[in-house]
């Protein structure tokens, strides 16, 4: 983690915004020694109540240029209300072999270069299949094609099953797409 915070903080602003409680928050970020690449906290204080027993989060606490802001959550209820700020990852289960910040870091790295991040879950989409990002909008509205759909959740898949770089020797051609074994070579 502390190797893509220090990616990531080159190019970002990073706030950690959790549904957990603030002591956990900061306990966490202690324990970690993480308190140098974020610039600001958000926990269950800043969510809101969706209900009795959900809450989600709102992203105009953070800010309100929605074109320079990217959401990273594992939960899609979280993303609801800012669908085109983000991008939504597997959940950590404490695996140590876990690594997907590490694959997604070049693709964050390239959106910095962009003028609007907006669409972000579409423009990981284009960059997984090797495709140029467009740099001076979003692409809301824009539906992908049925087979660029296609090949992008099959990439999408292929990385839940890869655990590290090893599994390249095992899994072959045959078991990670082209896109896939690209962003690997890239050194991810």
């Amino acid at each position: 983690m502390e190797t893509f915070l220090k990616t990531m903080v080159q190019h970002f602003e990073i706030v950690i915004y959790t549904a957990g409680t603030q002591d956990y928050a900061e306990a966490i970020i202690a324990q970690l020694s993480l308190q140098n690449y974020i610039s600001r906290l958000l926990h269950r204080d800043h969510c809101v109540r969706a209900c009795e027993t959900s809450i989600t989060k709102d992203l105009s606490i953070v800010g309100t240029n929605f074109a320079k802001m990217i959401f990273i959550d594992d939960a899609v209820q979280n993303t609801k209300q800012h669908p085109q700020n983000s991008l939504l990852v597997s959940r950590f289960t404490g695996d140590v072999t876990d690594c997907w910040l590490s694959m997604i870091s070049p693709f964050l790295v390239k959106l910095a270069e962009c003028a609007d991040f907006r669409s972000v879950s579409c423009k990981f989409d284009l960059f997984l299949l090797g495709y140029d990002l467009p740099m001076e909008s979003c692409v809301e509205g824009v539906k992908l094609s049925k087979e660029i759909k296609s090949k992008s959740e099959n990439t999408r898949m292929t990385w839940k099953l890869i655990k590290d770089e090893s599994c390249l020797d095992e899994l072959g051609d045959e078991g990670i797409t082209s896109s896939a074994r690209g962003i690997f070579n890239r050194g991810v």
